[in-house]
């Protein structure tokens, strides 16, 4: 048993050779919450793991962790392709029910979240407003679109590394920024072009 900076932890090798964890069952919670592990040779066959998040650089600064948020580098605007959308649900655990559909020459994807999709009533502009509001209401919760996702989603970030350009829309250019987790942070753009902001006053 090796001590790390915050726990003491059991490191083994399997039948072939392979280090593995041995975590007592009190810990596996504390674990789970760390984005990632450091491991430390000790040069006499055992490990000193530590979660980075509690770790130092060898200056003594407490290293920063990171987020990951995916924007659009191009005119256009974000969008994800077809695979794009599918390899999210996967990785969201999310099941979709895709419905193409044709405006004029323009062909599009609807990404239903239930079996048959909902349909708005011909005299819905006729409708009383807490009808329309019940409709709006239940037509939005049961479709998803790719302009609803959080960009610091981990299923989008996941799907975009994955696919790599084969996640772009139409007409983007996605690329993942990763930026330091304690920043309060938004998204700016001109013309579709986006980048990530520290969020600050402007008068």
């Amino acid at each position: 048993m090796r001590q790390g900076n915050v726990f003491s932890q059991w490191v083994d090798r399997d039948p072939n050779g392979d280090i593995f964890l041995r975590l007592p069952l009190e810990l596996v919670h504390d674990w789970e919450d760390a984005k990632r592990v450091i491991w430390v040779d000790n040069r006499d066959g055992s490990y000193t793991l530590t979660p980075a998040k509690e770790m130092a650089n060898s200056y003594g600064e407490a290293l920063r962790e990171t987020r990951k948020i995916v924007v659009n580098r191009c005119y256009g605007g974000f969008s994800l392709s077809h695979e794009g959308m599918l390899a999210y649900a996967r990785h969201k655990g999310l099941t979709l029910y895709p419905r193409q559909g044709k405006f004029s020459l323009v062909k599009y994807w609807t990404y239903w979240l239930v079996p048959e999709p909902i349909e708005v009533p011909d005299n819905w502009a006729t409708l009383p407003l807490e009808e329309r509001q019940r409709i709006n209401a239940e037509f939005s919760a049961a479709r998803i679109s790719d302009t609803d996702l959080d960009r610091d989603d981990p299923a989008l970030i996941a799907a975009v590394e994955e696919l790599g350009t084969a996640a772009n829309g139409e007409f983007a250019q996605l690329e993942i920024v990763e930026i330091p987790d304690d920043v309060e942070w938004e998204i700016c753009e001109y013309d579709g072009g986006e980048w990530v902001a520290e969020k600050h006053r402007t008068w």
